[in-house]
């Protein structure tokens, strides 16, 4: 819904030059391009490959998962109730509440009992609020302002709670302290992930790549970058161009890390990933073998995959 107009406005544009602040979910799309582009964006595929090959495999949404996530981990539950094993995050989880953030600190960094694996890329990159609307009963409302005009942000009490990037000085959370890597740029034009040989053999295992190994055009979209100061391992990087004028060049990455001995992160860090899950999208290696390296993924992320 950020990227829908319907009604004038959304998170980043206006029929009367202001963007939208405080924005419904209970609103249709303005058109069909928005539904299918902004909704799945290549998604069908892969969420139909986990469905097939993924045991035990439970499915929620950004939005449960931002208004009331301590439900899935609350010991007076049953066990399959509880926080997941490992928390699989789609191609672009860029809206998030801090009840979203602090749950998942909590298990990946602290606790150490949840692992992630983010399939995506410019994932937790804005801090929103979903509040009651005082016009309507149903969904709450997606508040995100952008910047310091939020009203909160003024005091010290609700500061936290500020509609801005995470890494803002207002929060000083930057994305990369859970993922390893961070947001970089829009990209101009997709290029190939190379495979690197820091990463463990089990990776590799039944794929047939080898350090040196192109996935072209896996790279793309929007891409993220290593944050050298989380001291995570990359296992691929790609050379790409921003989205600007004039572009300017910087190095996209995979990467892993273990910010405690008992959990463990991936981060793919392209929009384009999920695409390689589709029948008529090929980055240059076989189907098989690119099934078999994120199958590999899951399981060194502790998933149990057929």
């Amino acid at each position: 819904q950020a990227y829908n107009p319907w009604g004038g406005a959304s998170a980043y544009s206006s029929t009367t030059g202001t963007r939208g602040a405080i924005i419904s979910l209970q609103r249709p799309y303005a058109n069909s391009r928005i539904a299918s582009s902004h909704g799945w964006r290549g998604e069908r595929a892969f969420i139909a490959w986990l469905a097939a090959n993924v045991t035990r495999l439970q499915f929620t949404t950004d939005y449960d998962l931002s208004t009331a996530p301590v439900r899935d981990y609350a010991s007076t539950l049953p066990v399959a109730q509880r926080r997941p094993r490992l928390l699989i995050l789609g191609q672009h989880t860029e809206y998030v509440t801090k009840a979203f953030r602090d749950w998942a600190d909590l298990h990946v960094l602290k606790a150490g009992d949840m692992n992630l694996i983010n399939f995506g890329a410019n994932a937790l990159y804005w801090q929103i609020r979903l509040e009651p609307s005082p016009a309507r009963t149903g969904p709450l409302d997606f508040v995100c302002y952008k910047d310091a005009s939020d009203p909160v942000s003024s005091n010290p009490g609700t500061v936290a709670t500020s509609t801005v990037k995470w890494r803002s000085s207002l929060l000083s959370r930057p994305e990369s302290k859970l993922f390893g890597a961070q947001y970089f740029a829009m990209v101009k034009t997709p290029g190939p992930f190379v495979i690197t040989s820091r990463m463990p053999a089990a990776f590799l295992t039944g794929t047939g790549w080898a350090p040196g190994t192109a996935l072209t055009g896996a790279a793309g979209g929007e891409a993220d970058s290593v944050d050298p100061s989380t001291r995570s391992s990359v296992i691929a990087t790609a050379q790409l161009l921003t989205n600007a004028n004039p572009p300017a060049p910087f190095v996209g990455t995979i990467t892993y890390r273990r910010p405690t001995l008992t959990s463990r992160v991936v981060n793919i860090g392209s929009l384009e990933w999920v695409k390689g899950y589709s029948n008529n999208v090929s980055f240059g290696v076989s189907k098989a073998s690119f099934l078999r390296f994120n199958a590999n993924l899951l399981r060194w992320a502790g998933a149990s995959v057929q």
